[in-house]
């Protein structure tokens, strides 16, 4: 794991094993929590709720998936350089976190709080099909990213400043 005898310090290790836990961490509660709200809370939701009553909850709670993600993200940022699967997986969840911050704003526009409803529904059905695509693409990033940190377990991933 270290490439010299000068960076295999008990210290450097243990920083390393610290960061390397703290990462696995903010992935796992970020895109944990997104897996879990979409496969459990979500079809819930409507079945007690209707699809407006999930719909206004979701609304919500995005605003703190979209936090974590963003502080996963800082948390995730110092490894990133470590190889280029782990850069181009860190900036394909970046960049769709940043559109989905975008796509959020258009969708509470286009929802009336004090009816509970939807205003255009043609609208709000295109952009949140948008945004779907966008957290797709985030969470194969992060499954992309998650694989990388674990392999890096059994061996350093591909080092950027490899000549292969």
């Amino acid at each position: 794991m270290c490439q010299s005898p000068a960076n295999c310090s008990g210290d450097s290790i243990m920083v390393k094993r610290l960061h390397r836990f703290v990462s696995l961490a903010a992935l796992a509660f970020w895109m944990g929590g997104f897996t879990f709200y979409a496969l459990v809370v979500i079809p819930t939701g409507n079945w007690l709720l209707g699809s407006i009553g999930q719909g206004l909850v979701t609304q919500q709670v995005t605003n703190w998936m979209n936090l974590s993600g963003g502080l996963a993200l800082a948390i995730l940022l110092p490894a990133a350089r470590r190889s280029r699967w782990l850069t181009a997986s860190w900036l394909v969840m970046a960049v769709t976190l940043l559109a989905q911050f975008g796509l959020h704003s258009r969708l509470d526009a286009l929802i009336d709080r004090s009816l509970p409803a939807v205003i255009d529904d043609s609208q709000f059905y295109r952009w949140h099909q948008a945004y779907l695509v966008a957290v797709t693409m985030q969470w194969s990033g992060a499954i992309a990213h998650l694989w990388c940190l674990t392999a890096e377990l059994c061996g350093p991933c591909e080092s950027k400043n490899s000549s292969s």
